[in-house]
């Protein structure tokens, strides 16, 4: 019969980093806020007195995320949800065009997988013009 080989120890090593250390703090530092919107006007609007804090079922098709109430730029998305989409996709002209520019190939309406990169927004009073345009995408 015969030993078993001896284990080596554990050595813990640590190592040090050249990357600043950052502490826990109770504060938050972004504080994300999300309204939904119904699609822009078509010169690149959205109003402000149409977000909404909760999605509404044939009215929301965009996301509006803000860093805080009193932020003056934010971005924004489609709402990717097959509802959302299969609408926005019957009447382009309305629901997409303004907001966002459109690569694909073949029917959004059918399309497997939708990729959103959101877009830019800058406040202009109570409401909210399009800087940027969304890029969707889908095959």
């Amino acid at each position: 019969m015969t030993n078993p080989a001896p284990v080596a120890p554990i050595v813990h090593q640590q190592t040090v980093s050249d990357q600043p250390t950052t502490l826990a703090t109770s504060e938050p530092s972004e504080v994300l806020i999300e309204q939904y919107s119904p699609a822009p006007t078509k010169d690149g609007f959205f109003y402000g007195n149409q977000l909404n804090d909760t999605f509404k079922i044939g009215s929301s098709f965009y996301l509006i995320t803000l860093v805080s109430r009193h932020a003056t730029t934010a971005k924004f998305s489609l709402i990717q949800d097959d509802d959302v989409i299969r609408q926005a996709a019957g009447m382009p002209g309305s629901y997409l065009t303004p907001a966002c520019q459109l690569r694909g190939v073949g029917s959004l309406r059918q399309a497997r997988q939708v990729n959103v990169k959101p877009g830019q927004l800058l406040k202009q009073g109570d409401n909210w013009k399009i800087t940027e345009k969304a890029i969707v995408t889908w095959e």
